[in-house]
């Protein structure tokens, strides 16, 4: 079967083109297919977090399709709007449907209730479907969860287990975990990926600011990431390099769960050394990390490191510049220390800060350091690579 004989309906419960790791990975597969010649539609069932009625746009000549045109502050609203919106599946497939193209659904979404449709909707349209799953079950994973939300997340868990036809995963712990319920017939491993265009050296792209600075980009609500370890290893880094910014990109507006992050930032004396930039567009994040001296990720050593793939990771490594990463999960089997990064032990702040110290020390070694990384990107993170890879995938799930 050759590449435009595929015709793909990516279905997604996250917001695009929002920035966030789902909604990049979703829109690199898109791309990737698109690219090499298949035919590809996106419909999103998740409507905006601001009030804006929305409509079909092209976003990177892939149509964009919003089932729910306007999001409401109301939850019980939203909720009847989800609904409404599925039911607008059946005649959307029909008029995606190639009467010429094997039909695929890839389904990319955290809600029980679009599992369920988008499944019924594919086996009476004969559809193949896929999923992409990039991390451990939120009931492994987090804690303080209500029994309401337990019960939801283990029917996703189960639901994944049964209803898709073929599962590409991001890492083989999460396969390793999936199949000690049930063997997973069709997988592939799809690592991190990302188009490395968007951050292309060869594009003259202007920062916000003309101090030198150090940065970090994703959640700061959480603790996936570290922030309490990179705020104490930077209050380190500065004895030693006192002009340099820590420049912190992510949402900011819930303040209250950002108080012991803030009462940390205090007690340090740090904050004239570190801004907040709050939630980035899409389109300037690459100007940002671009021009950093170094790029950040103190991620600890938790269930959540061990089966994830950072997408933010593959995003660093393509700006070219060198990255300080924790060495958990399996990163380790992408970069070397000292070649493609500075690996620091996870949950230590003074190997953390001795990394970065060490990176900003000497500029030759970190040039030559964040050159290989990228060129990772340019191997085993590449959009266009993972993408032809999931249509090999695709070809072997026509065959049976």
């Amino acid at each position: 079967l050759l590449n435009n004989k595929y015709n793909y309906i990516i279905i997604s419960g996250f917001f695009i083109p929002e920035n966030g790791a789902q909604a990049n990975r979703i829109l690199c597969f898109g791309k990737g297919l698109k690219s090499l010649g298949c035919n590809v539609n996106i419909v999103v069932t998740q409507p905006s977090t601001d009030l804006k009625p929305l409509q079909t746009i092209s976003f990177e000549n892939i149509n964009i399709n919003y089932l729910t045109k306007k999001a409401s502050k109301n939850k019980f609203v939203n909720n009847l709007n989800r609904i409404k919106a599925l039911l607008l599946i059946p005649s959307l497939l029909k008029s995606f449907k190639s009467k010429t193209q094997p039909n695929i659904i890839m389904l990319q979404s955290e809600h029980v209730s679009d599992k369920i449709a988008i499944f019924l909707c594919a086996k009476a349209s004969k559809f193949k479907l896929i999923t992409d799953i990039s991390e451990y079950p939120y009931f492994i994973t987090k804690t303080n969860l209500s029994f309401r939300q337990k019960i939801k997340y283990k029917l996703n868990f189960y639901l994944d287990l049964w209803i898709f036809d073929g599962i590409s995963f991001i890492s083989y712990n999460i396969r390793n975990y999936f199949e000690q319920f049930r063997k997973i017939q069709n997988n592939i491993i799809v690592p991190i990926v990302v188009d490395s265009t968007r951050f292309s050296t060869e594009i003259n792209l202007t920062s916000r600011w003309d101090f030198p600075y150090i940065a970090y980009c994703g959640t700061m609500y959480e603790e996936k990431d570290g922030m309490d370890i990179l705020i104490e290893a930077f209050s380190i880094v500065i004895n030693t390099f006192p002009d340099i910014r820590l420049i912190l990109i992510g949402d900011t507006r819930e303040k209250e769960k950002l108080k012991k992050l803030f009462d940390q930032i205090d007690r340090l004396h740090l904050s004239n050394n570190i801004v907040f930039t709050g939630i980035v567009d899409r389109d300037e994040m690459p100007a940002i990390l671009q021009h950093a001296e170094l790029l950040l990720l103190s991620r600890p050593k938790n269930k959540q490191a061990e089966g994830g793939l950072p997408t933010k990771l593959a995003e660093y490594l393509a700006t070219g510049n060198a990255v300080v990463v924790t060495n958990v999960g399996e990163i380790s089997l992408y970069l070397r220390d000292g070649e493609s990064c500075y690996f620091a032990e996870p949950g230590d702040h003074h190997s953390f800060s001795q990394k970065i110290i060490q990176a900003l020390s000497n500029h030759q070694e970190r040039k030559r350091i964040g050159l290989n990384g990228q060129k990772l990107v340019s191997a085993d993170f590449n959009y266009m690579f993972q993408a032809n890879r999931l249509i090999d995938f695709t070809a072997l799930l026509l065959k049976q």
